[in-house]
């Protein structure tokens, strides 16, 4: 390289080439270190908030969506039993999410928890769906003792083909009301946060005075990239 070519890059206040010192493993090291400790207070920042939403709101139960909620891959409703790569892949996916640490937190509040998902109602020899693969998803992040099988709204077959049909309009409203149903207690909309990764879904339930928080990304529970949505009635008074 020629000093004419070099000298192009000399600042006015220094005769000296200013190049990017070269980067050591030991500083690479030390970079990635930093970037670790920011995320971790980012994410410990950003749990702090959810348990702060909670308390604040009076929540005193949570419901979460399974696909792309507490994993961070989608089942399609349902899983191929021949496809045990995949199957294996899918439950995996549950750890890459915040979704453990969030049913600790709500676990050790004290907080009622339930699931609602689209997945199908299904265990045959082809396939497995809805109450057996989420138990499996639950299972694999360490939370299956937090829930029973009352705690699970799936879909029937039936309902399942009725959703498919109607993607663009359906939501998870009267699958949480099932909830309260099952386990015997009044619903109250106002006092329960669906977390899930369908702004529709949400939306639905902030409309019906429930709170919502969207999964945003479309890679699982991230409490670094998620939305609070109020009650829908609450906002509009806000704006009043």
């Amino acid at each position: 390289i020629s000093h004419k070519f070099l000298a192009k890059f000399r600042t006015p206040f220094t005769s000296d080439l200013l190049l990017p010192e070269p980067l050591t493993p030991s500083k690479i090291g030390t970079l990635s270190k930093m970037s670790h400790k920011n995320s971790s207070k980012l994410k410990e920042k950003s749990l702090g908030r959810f348990r702060s939403y909670i308390e604040s709101n009076s929540i005193q139960t949570v419901v979460f969506d399974v696909d792309l909620t507490i994993t961070s891959e989608h089942s399609g409703g349902m899983l191929l039993r021949s496809d045990k790569f995949g199957r294996m892949s899918y439950l995996e996916s549950a750890r890459d999410t915040d979704a453990s640490i969030a049913l600790k937190l709500c676990s050790e509040m004290g907080l009622r928890l339930g699931v609602a998902t689209f997945q199908k109602e299904i265990n045959d020899g082809s396939f497995i769906g809805g109450t057996p693969l989420v138990s499996q998803v639950l299972e694999k992040i360490g939370s299956a003792d937090l829930f029973s099988a009352k705690s699970i709204a799936t879909l029937s077959p039936q309902e399942y083909s009725v959703m498919v049909v109607n993607q663009n309009t359906y939501n998870k409203n009267e699958m949480i009301k099932r909830l309260f149903e099952e386990w015997n207690v009044a619903f109250e909309p106002g006092q329960t946060l669906l977390v899930d990764d369908s702004v529709r879904n949400v939306r639905a339930f902030s409309n019906m005075g429930g709170h919502g928080l969207e999964v945003l990304g479309r890679g699982g529970l991230n409490f670094n990239c998620v939305n609070y949505v109020p009650p829908a009635q609450r906002a509009k008074d806000s704006i009043k």
